[in-house]
């Protein structure tokens, strides 16, 4: 890897990908959503939202937290499997607080 290469940076990113999820927040089945993840590094902006309006708010809040914890924004789309990403592989705490 070059210099150049070493010193390159996202500024800013809009993706949206669809997320497994079960264990990882506790859920009695999996269920698949999806995500849109905005990032701006001027603007500060590092933001999880969830698309999916018909979700109870219950398993939304569980969702969020789960981000809130696992997800850093440079690992992001290292944790995706082409758009998909699978949360029960990807969580850092299995003891993290349940909302």
């Amino acid at each position: 890897m070059n210099e150049a290469d070493r010193n390159r940076h996202i500024d800013s990113l809009m993706c949206v990908f669809d997320l497994d999820i079960q264990a990882a927040v506790r859920l009695e089945k999996k269920i698949s959503t999806r995500v849109l993840f905005l990032y701006d590094r001027k603007k500060a902006i590092e933001t999880f939202q969830i698309l999916d309006k018909t979700l109870p708010d219950e398993i939304y809040t569980k969702i969020m937290t789960w981000f809130q914890v696992n997800m850093i924004c440079k690992d992001t789309l290292l944790k995706l499997n082409g758009n998909n990403m699978n949360a029960d592989s990807h969580s850092l705490d299995p003891d993290m607080p349940h909302a």
